[in-house]
């Protein structure tokens, strides 16, 4: 798997659904939504160019993963070949993990996810009688993290922990109404900062760090 074009799909996985053998290459049927099937070479299946590198030179993970498949390998093909009864053996559940963890698949969710997140954090943000609703309550909690960050933030300026709160407590509504003209520039500016290509970017290198850490 080494190189730039990294296989999600492992080759020694993907053995088992040959189509044919010719020139020592090995072929398999293809297919995609909203597409006719197709026949390929193995080496073209399941393949995205750096898909378990942060950076060109950082070859880390996929170094890992290659090792990891020697072993994998050679399990998957007892397997094929066994007939009949009980195997002994303890690493088909870390063939599963192994499997599990490597797909593209699982990134895909995870980007659907964080995705689906952003959008209602953006929404619920982007509703300002309910966003500023929330914030009042979580100003009148001294326990919220936005009450302690502004209690913080006064201290930083001279002013008593004590007289902060009373202040808080006091003019809360006055502090929300202040906010109020603030809120859809902060909005904008967050959007204008967090888009698609960075949520896939952290997601990927999340996803690496995964198997550097295993």
């Amino acid at each position: 798997m080494s190189g730039k074009r990294q296989h999600f799909i492992p080759q020694f996985l993907q053995q088992g659904f040959k189509s044919h053998t010719q020139n020592g290459e090995i072929y398999t049927w293809v297919y995609r939504k909203d597409s006719d099937p197709f026949i390929s070479n193995l080496i073209n299946v399941g393949v995205q160019k750096y898909f378990y590198t942060e950076k060109e030179g950082d070859t880390e993970a996929d170094d890992l993963i290659t090792d990891a498949e020697n072993s994998f390998s050679d399990l998957v093909q007892s397997l094929r070949d066994h007939t009949f009864g009980k195997i002994e053996t303890s690493t088909i559940p870390q063939l599963i993990a192994h499997l599990e963890i490597r797909t593209r698949h699982l990134r895909q969710n995870f980007l659907r996810i964080g995705d689906l997140f952003l959008k209602e954090v953006f929404s619920f943000l982007n509703d300002e009688e309910a966003f500023l609703k929330y914030a009042k309550k979580e100003l009148k909690d001294e326990n919220s993290q936005l009450h302690k960050d502004a209690v913080k933030e006064f201290k930083n300026n001279g002013i008593p922990e004590s007289l902060v709160k009373k202040l808080i407590r006091q003019n809360i509504d006055r502090l929300i109404n202040e906010l109020r003209p603030y809120l859809s520039f902060a909005v904008d500016q967050m959007q204008n900062q967090v888009n698609k290509e960075d949520l896939e970017r952290e997601i990927k290198n999340s996803h690496i760090n995964i198997f550097k850490q295993m």
